[in-house]
């Protein structure tokens, strides 16, 4: 008995729809690769947005409560976990305007430009954050008593003074 065999033409089509296969599948490997990439990719570059301004608004608020030192600052590297991570400060005077050169109440303050920068050691990424300050001269300060007019003084004492002990007769 003799076997029988296929006929060339469908040989050829099986090869074919192989090979088409297998290009069909490499496409689809590397769409979903590049789109695997491109995501993660995002997702780290969204993490460090993230960092980075949450580490801005760390050094506002040192700022804002006197931890940190209203001045120039060279780069300083933050303490662990973020020692990746550095900040500098900047702060210039800003010119104020004065509409009345009287006016006492203008010229015992002047404005700031404060500009906060944080940086990712070894990469080009930075990020920066600038505030205006408002701050009170040196020769205009005064205690809180001369800044409060008299009626309004008294009451502020009359509020944050001790409660006062009352004796109250008690028939039991």
């Amino acid at each position: 008995m003799r076997m029988r065999q296929a006929p060339r033409r469908t040989c050829g089509a099986v090869l074919f729809e192989a090979i088409l296969a297998l290009g069909l599948l490499l496409i689809a490997t590397g769409t979903i690769v590049s789109g695997l990439t491109a995501a993660t990719e995002s997702t780290v570059r969204v993490r460090r947005e993230a960092r980075a301004n949450d580490l801005l608004t760390s050094v506002s608020s040192r700022l804002d409560i006197g931890r940190i030192p209203l001045r120039n600052l060279k780069p300083r590297k933050f303490q662990q976990p973020f020692e990746d991570w550095s900040f500098e400060v900047a702060v210039t005077p800003k010119a104020f305007r004065e509409s009345n050169a009287d006016d006492d109440r203008i010229s015992r303050f002047s404005t700031l430009s404060v500009e906060i920068t944080v940086r990712l050691e070894d990469t080009d990424f930075e990020r920066s954050l600038t505030r205006t300050v408002l701050v009170e001269n040196e020769d205009h300060s005064e205690s809180v008593e001369e800044s409060v007019p008299g009626e309004r003084l008294e009451r502020v004492r009359e509020l944050l003074a001790p409660p006062k002990d009352t004796e109250e007769d008690s028939d039991d």
